[in-house]
């Protein structure tokens, strides 16, 4: 598989503290790759860079060179970022509340009508919301979701709001890379097995994928390849399959896993706190000593 995505030599600094130092990375085409890192790690001010985000350039811009699809990239925005073919599902949510889940899912992509086109030009044209909806509901179809596109967003619970995210990425044709950034950490058990499937399904489509997530068992269930990040730099790379989760964290923290879990021999004192057969409507007989 070809890269999609290649990082080569990147450096960036805030007020002359190094944020990232010396990144070389690369994401093939269809390939999961994962990254993680504890808090700190560079993760955010990485991903800030691959997606345009604003603020990078504000404050100095980076060192290095991206290239992304075979060509040498800058992006000095999250729109020039969009339109190469890059999407992003952030922590924090980027939907409109006061918005229908049709139109966030359709925003800066909608159709229009055919005659208003040629009357006043596409930029004044009429939206068609009847084929906005449909698409909508086509997209929510393939990711095996089940709700009124008519409906607002702030009405919506929080997990249903992760997947509208996530629909109006794979809404786009042309779509190559896509970043998520602690894509589950608002989803329950179920809705995260489930965003799993989608995401393996993109991958099979040759859609690169960067899943950064603090949840390890995620990474060795949906990633091909997993790269480490510490202190703003990068540590490692290698492919899930011949790492274990214990040289994961290892690498993750720099030191040895004995170190992270030391043995300790406590002197278990007295009883301070018991609590018999405690019943509310919420628990059912309960006992414990602490």
């Amino acid at each position: 598989m070809e890269n999609i995505l290649e990082i080569v030599n990147l450096n960036k600094s805030y007020n002359g503290i190094p944020a990232l130092s010396n990144i070389n990375l690369s994401v093939k085409a269809g390939e999961i790759h994962g990254i993680v890192g504890a808090n700190g790690s560079g993760k955010t001010t990485l991903m800030n860079i691959l997606f345009g985000n604003p603020i990078i350039h504000e404050t100095g811009g980076y060192q290095g060179q991206i290239f992304f699809k075979g060509n040498r990239v800058n992006f000095k925005n999250c729109a020039e970022a969009i339109r190469q073919g890059i999407g992003m599902v952030h922590q924090e949510f980027a939907l409109i509340p006061d918005m229908t889940v049709g139109e966030n899912i359709k925003l800066g992509r909608e159709n229009t009508h055919s005659l208003t086109d040629r009357l006043f030009g596409r930029k004044y044209s009429f939206i068609d919301w009847k084929q906005d909806y449909e698409n909508a509901w086509q997209t929510l179809k393939r990711l095996g979701i089940s709700v009124a596109v008519g409906i607002k967003i702030m009405d919506l619970s929080v997990n249903i709001r992760q997947f509208i995210e996530i629909a109006r990425e794979i809404d786009r044709s042309d779509l190559k890379l896509l970043i998520l950034d602690e894509p589950t950490a608002v989803l329950n058990k179920n809705d995260g097995l489930k965003l799993i499937e989608i995401l393996k399904d993109m991958s099979n489509n040759k859609i690169g994928i960067i899943f950064i997530s603090h949840r390890l068992e995620e990474i060795f269930d949906i990633c091909d390849i997993v790269s480490v990040m510490r202190d703003g730099k990068h540590v490692v790379t290698k492919n899930v399959a011949d790492i274990s989760r214990k040289e994961l964290i290892e690498h993750m923290v720099g030191r040895d896993f004995a170190d992270i879990y030391p043995k300790r021999n406590n002197n278990i004192g007295d009883v301070i706190l018991k609590a018999d057969h405690l019943y509310n409507e919420k628990i059912k007989d309960i006992s414990f000593e602490l």
